[in-house]
């Protein structure tokens, strides 16, 4: 039989090893986050749906989502508000541009791993808003210059530019 003491001994080690894991395992999935500028008309409407991009910054890793050598996730966090007078369900499309013409679309698994990340319709009650995530596997180059977010909603489509890190964004 193991005594009281050693027992309470045993918990507290085993406690500390666990946090010591935890620990090390949140170092090893850490990523560092980098900024990009995003152009002053940041707002699309369509079809009753106003798309607002609020952030945009660029990573190695969302949670289990590891980028590959040479590409790196762009993460372009919106605002979506319905204005419609009914609930309605928001199921536009994203893709990057590049200035040299290059498409990319969403990355449904980095997406599903970013904090409100959604790649498929999404809910919103009547004059209310919703965030949404949504992340990209483009190459590191292109992340040095002016990429373009096209949302598409049916018919109709709309762009926002989105700066490089730490830039500034010219008016065309």
């Amino acid at each position: 039989m193991i005594s009281k003491p050693f027992r309470l001994a045993l918990a507290i080690a085993a406690f500390l090893v666990g946090l010591i894991a935890i620990s090390w395992f949140a170092r090893q999935y850490r990523s560092t986050l980098i900024g990009h500028a995003i152009d002053s008309n940041n707002t699309v409407g369509l079809n009753g749906f106003a798309y607002t991009v609020t952030n945009a910054f660029h990573t190695n890793r969302i949670r289990f989502a590891t980028a590959e050598n040479g590409t790196a996730y762009l993460v372009v966090n919106l605002k979506v508000e319905n204005s419609t007078p009914r609930t309605a369900e928001c199921y536009a499309k994203f893709h990057i541009f590049s200035g040299e013409g290059f498409r990319y679309d969403v990355d449904a698994d980095a997406t599903w791993n970013a904090e409100n990340g959604h790649s498929f319709g999404v809910k919103i009650l009547p004059k209310f808003s919703k965030p949404v995530a949504v992340a990209f596997l483009v190459p590191t180059e292109s992340l040095s210059r002016p990429l373009t977010l096209d949302i598409e909603d049916r018919l109709s489509s709309g762009m926002i530019k989105i700066g490089p890190p730490g830039g500034t964004l010219t008016r065309d």
